[in-house]
C-alpha cells in the first residue's frame, strides 16, 4: 500500500487517486503505530509527510496533515524506536520538512514551523555517522535558500561592499555542505534531486558574488542531475524545467558548454 502510494505521489501528484492511496497508506499506518508494531510510528509519519504533499493544493486541509506529522514525529525525537536507526529517523524528517515547514508557513503557523525547526535542529545536532551529518546538511538548505534572498536584496540596495565577507563565508559553507549531498545522491532519485537543488542555490549564492561563469557551472551540474530523474515524475520534470530556464538566463554571459 505505501509502495503504491509512493508511485501515484510521483506520477500523478495531488490527483484524487494519489490523495486517496495517501489517506488509505495513513490509515493502515496509523493501526501499525495503535499496535506498537516496530518501525509504526516512522511508516505513520511518512504517510502523514505525503498526504501533506497531496493536499498541497488545499492549505488548510494539508496544515491539519502536517500538524499531525509534527505530533508523530517529535514522538519519535522524544522516545525513539528501538526497531529503527534514530540517526536515519533525523535525517527522514529532516527531508520531510521540505514539504512540511513551507506549508505551515504559508497557513501562518510559524510558531509551530518555528518549534519544528528548532527541534529537528537540536536532534540533528546529536545524531552521529554518516546520517547525522546529513540531516545536518538538509536543514541548511534553508539557511541558504533565505540568505541568498536576502545577499540579492542588499547588492540591490547598493550595499555589496558591506555583505562581501559574510557572502564569501556563505559561499564556503554551501560548498562544503554540497559535498555531503553528493554523497548521498545514488541513494534515490529524492537525494539525487536534493543535490541538484543545492547546487542551484549555491549558484545563485555565486551569481550574488559576481561569480557567473561559476554560477554557470553549479547550473550545468545541477541541470544534468535533475535530466537524468525526470522521468520520475512531474514534479522531478518540473524542478528540472525550473533549473533549465535559470542556466538560460546565464547564456549571453556563459554560454553552455558545447557537446
Amino acid at each position: 500500500m505505501a509502495d503504491h502510494a509512493d508511485e501515484l505521489a510521483r506520477s500523478e501528484p495531488s490527483s484524487a487517486r494519489a490523495v486517496g492511496a495517501a489517506r488509505d497508506a495513513v490509515t493502515a499506518a496509523q493501526a501499525l503505530a495503535a499496535d506498537g508494531v516496530p518501525g509504526g510510528r516512522l511508516r505513520l509519519a511518512r504517510s502523514l509527510w505525503r498526504l501533506t504533499a497531496a493536499n498541497s493544493g488545499n492549505p488548510q486541509t494539508a496544515q491539519e496533515y502536517a500538524l499531525r506529522w509534527w505530533t508523530v514525529c517529535r514522538s519519535l525525537l522524544e522516545r525513539p524506536d528501538p526497531a529503527e536507526d534514530q540517526n536515519r529517523v533525523v535525517a527522514r524528517i529532516a527531508y520531510w520538512l521540505g514539504v512540511v515547514v513551507p506549508v505551515l508557513m504559508t497557513t501562518h503557523r510559524t510558531a509551530e514551523a518555528a518549534e519544528v525547526m528548532e527541534r529537528v535542529a537540536e536532534a540533528a545536532d546529536r545524531a552521529t555517522g554518516p546520517h547525522g551529518e546529513h540531516a545536518s546538511a538538509r536543514l541548511e538548505i534553508f539557511l541558504f535558500t533565505a540568505t541568498a534572498d536576502d545577499f540579492a536584496q542588499a547588492v540591490i540596495a547598493g550595499r555589496r561592499a558591506e555583505i562581501a565577507d559574510d557572502l564569501d563565508q556563505m559561499i564556503h559553507r554551501a560548498t562544503r555542505t554540497v559535498a555531503v549531498f553528493e554523497r548521498h545522491a545514488a541513494d534515490g532519485v529524492f537525494e539525487a534531486s536534493e543535490l541538484a537543488q543545492v547546487l542551484r542555490i549555491i549558484s545563485r549564492l555565486v551569481t550574488v558574488a559576481g561569480d557567473l561563469r561559476l554560477a554557470a557551472h553549479l547550473l550545468d551540474r545541477a541541470e544534468a542531475v535533475s535530466a537524468a530523474i525526470a522521468h520520475h515524475g512531474p514534479a522531478f520534470r518540473a524542478h528540472a524545467d525550473g533549473i533549465r530556464r535559470e542556466r538560460d538566463g546565464l547564456t549571453t554571459h556563459v554560454p553552455r558548454p558545447r557537446g
